[in-house]
This record gives structure tokens, sequence and C-alpha cells, in this order.
């Protein structure tokens, strides 16, 4: 049986860091909020669970939404951060270039800002504890995946924007 985990992208890994950004007291700090900006309320997650495509690739096709590739950062942490904090959570298809991630998409909804707060400083603790992992993938695998993903017909191409379709295809011949 696999416990289910949550993946959220993070612009500004480094806020969460426990090594470089918690608190004395092992909160997060306040510029940590940075990676949780809500939108409508709303915070967008995808579910690890079985079957589910891995985190890696769940981050990648969130991130080959964007304008150009670049590494990228995530956390995984335990759906049972979102219970300790009550949160509502909703299953709604997700809107990354790849169908089998959209799947796995999850709205926490009507959150407030003291919700939030709480979420950011569970996922700060178990950070430090080791039940949560801040994790990166490089620029050139995150190429290689989307690359991938375009031959295999997994995501699709006509939503890829032309500089990371180009970009992407630069990287990969550059490196044979």
């Amino acid at each position: 049986m696999i416990v289910e985990e949550r993946v959220r992208n993070l612009d500004r890994p480094e806020l969460l860091d426990p090594d470089r950004s918690a608190m004395e007291n092992g909160e997060a700090c306040a510029d940590a909020l940075r990676n949780f900006r809500t939108r409508g309320n709303a915070l967008s997650v995808f579910r690890i669970a079985e079957g589910s495509p891995s985190a890696e690739r769940i981050a990648v096709m969130v991130a080959a939404g964007k304008h150009r590739p670049d590494q990228v950062d995530f956390v995984v942490f335990s759906a049972a951060v979102l219970a300790e904090q009550e949160m509502v959570v909703s299953e709604r298809p997700g809107e990354t270039l790849d169908p089998s991630v959209n799947r796995f998409h999850v709205a926490l909804e009507r959150l407030s800002a003291r919700r939030v707060c709480g979420m950011v400083d569970a996922i700060q603790k178990a950070l430090i504890d080791g039940t949560a992992s801040l994790e990166r993938v490089s620029k050139h695998r995150v190429c290689e995946m989307i690359a991938a993903a375009i031959h295999t017909g997994a995501i699709d191409v006509t939503r890829l924007r032309s500089t990371m379709r180009s970009e992407v295809e630069a990287n990969c011949a550059d490196r044979g």
C-alpha cells in the first residue's frame, strides 16, 4: 500500500529549506508563503498515489506550461498535513499539458490565511523531521522529459509554447 502524498511546485525552494530558513522554533519563515500563492482562495496540488505518475513527472509537466525550461523544484509531503489543517480538498482536472497528470490534481479550496500558514508550518516541520522532502529536477532532465512526452504524444504539443519547444529541442540536441 502506498501512503498518499501531495506534490507542489516551488518558485523559491530555499525559503522552505530547514537548514537555511526555519525559525528557531521550527516554524517556516514568512517569505516561504511565496511558494503557496493562492488564486481565488484555492491552491493547486497533485496526489501521488497508486497508479499516479511520479512526483518528478508531475512537477515537470506543470513546468512544461511555462515559457522556457528551467530546473524544477517541488515539495512532496503527506496528505495527513492537509487533514491536520482541515483543508477542503476537491478533485478537479489539472491544467498541465499531460492529461494523465491532470487526473491527479486536487484543489485546496476555501483557504484562509491561517490555514495556509498552518499548512506551510506543518510542511516545514515535516521537512525537519524527514517525513517530507524538497526535490529538484535539473534543467537538462526537464528538457529530456518534455521531449520524451512530445515524442510519445503524452502532451498536447499544440499547447506547448514555441519558446519552450525550441529550447527543449536545442537542449536535447546539444547533449546528443
